[in-house]
C-alpha cells in the first residue's frame, strides 16, 4: 500500500505505534507494516517520530515537487543487503554482463512501445498502415544493433524513441497538440503529464532498488551525474511504455486535455490540481491492477519489484 497525500493541511503523527494521517474532515490510522512508501505531493506536517517509525519499518518517504519529481528522500540508514553485493555491483557495471542486463532491459522496452503501437492501431484504424510500418522500422534497428556496445546500444535506444514517439503524435492529433517528446521544462501538456506520472515511477523504482541492497546512484545506460539515482533511469526503461499508455487513455477519453493547465503563486505553469489527482488515482489503480509475469499474474508494482531482485541475485552472483 502507497499512502499519497496530495493535499493541504494534513499531519502525520504516530499513535499506538501506527501512523496517524489527520486533515479538517478526518482521522486514520494505518499500520506501518501495510505501507510500502509514503509520498508527498503537497506540504505536510509529519512528525520526527513519523519518520522514525517509517525509517524503523523500510518505508521510504518520498517528497515531489510541483511537477512530480523527487526533490528529498528519507530513508532508513540501513541498506537491503551486506556491503559485498555493492562491491560486486562496481565491477557489473563496467562488465559486459552488465551491457547485457541493459540490453535485455531496452529489449523489453521495445516489445512495450511496440504493444502500444499494435494497441494504438486498433483504435485509430485510419493510421493503421502508418503504425504497422514504424513498427516494422523499430524491429528493423534492434535487429541491426546486436553488439555489446554502450553507445550502440544508447543510439539503439535513441533511434527507436524517435520513431516511437513521432507515431504516437500522428495518432494522437485529435486529442492533443502533442508533437514531440519532451523531457525537462517541457512546454506541451501532454509531455507534462507524462514527466509527472514517470517521476512517481522514478520514486518507486529507486525505492525497490534501495530495498533489494542496489545502489541507485550507480548506472551503466545513463551518464553518471551528480546526485542522480542513474541506474534507477536504467531501471524504469521496461516499465516506461506503462506510463505512456495510461496518459495516451486518458487523453482519448478526454478525461484531460491540453486545457488543464493551472498557474501557481510564482505565476508558472502547472498541472490543475484535479487532473492531478486523476492521474495519481489511476496511476495507483493501474500499478496494483495483476498482469502476466512469468506465466502468472501478479500486481504490476510487483513486476517492478520482481526485476529489482532479479538484478540483485544477478549482482550477487557476479564474479
Amino acid at each position: 500500500m502507497h499512502l499519497i497525500i496530495d493535499n493541504y493541511a494534513v499531519k502525520i503523527e504516530v499513535e499506538d505505534e501506527q501512523f496517524k494521517i489527520c486533515n479538517e474532515d478526518n482521522i486514520r490510522l494505518v499500520s506501518a507494516l501495510r505501507l510500502s512508501s509514503i509520498n508527498l505531493l503537497k506540504p505536510c506536517v509529519i512528525t520526527t517520530s513519523a519518520l522514525v517509525l517509517a525509517a524503523k519499518n523500510q518505508v521510504p518517504v518520498l517528497i515531489y515537487n510541483h511537477i512530480g519529481d523527487v526533490e528529498a528522500w528519507l530513508w532508513s540508514p540501513q541498506y537491503g543487503t551486506i556491503a559485498s553485493l555493492r562491491r560486486n555491483q562496481i565491477y557489473f557495471t563496467e562488465s559486459t554482463d552488465g551491457l547485457q542486463w541493459i540490453n535485455e532491459l531496452l529489449s523489453e522496452k521495445t516489445q512495450a512501445q511496440i504493444s502500444n503501437l499494435k494497441w494504438l492501431a486498433n483504435r485509430v484504424e485510419t493510421h493503421a498502415n502508418a503504425i504497422n510500418n514504424t513498427i516494422q522500422k523499430i524491429q528493423q534497428i534492434q535487429k541491426n544493433y546486436t553488439e555489446l556496445d554502450i553507445e550502440k546500444l544508447r543510439a539503439k535506444e535513441g533511434y527507436i524513441a524517435r520513431e516511437y514517439w513521432s507515431q504516437l503524435a500522428e495518432c494522437l492529433t485529435k486529442y492533443t497538440n502533442f508533437t514531440n517528446r519532451e523531457n525537462r521544462n517541457a512546454e506541451q501538456t501532454f509531455n507534462r503529464y507524462i514527466n509527472y506520472a514517470y517521476g512517481i515511477l522514478y520514486g518507486i523504482v529507486e525505492s525497490s532498488l534501495l530495498m533489494t541492497g542496489v545502489d541507485p546512484y550507480m548506472g551503466i545506460l545513463h551518464i553518471d551525474r551528480y546526485d542522480k539515482p542513474v541506474m534507477a533511469f536504467d531501471h524504469i526503461e521496461p516499465f516506461r511504455p506503462w506510463i505512456d499508455k495510461l496518459v495516451i487513455e486518458l487523453f482519448m477519453q478526454e478525461k484531460i486535455t491540453d486545457n488543464d493547465i493551472e498557474t501557481d503563486e510564482q505565476n508558472k505553469e502547472i498541472l490543475l490540481l484535479s487532473k492531478r489527482k486523476l492521474l495519481i488515482d489511476t496511476f495507483f489503480t493501474f500499478m496494483n491492477e495483476k498482469a502476466q509475469l512469468n506465466s502468472k499474474r501478479y500486481k504490476r508494482i510487483d513486476h517492478i519489484h520482481y526485476l529489482s531482485q532479479q538484478l540483485a541475485n544477478r549482482i550477487k552472483a557476479y564474479k
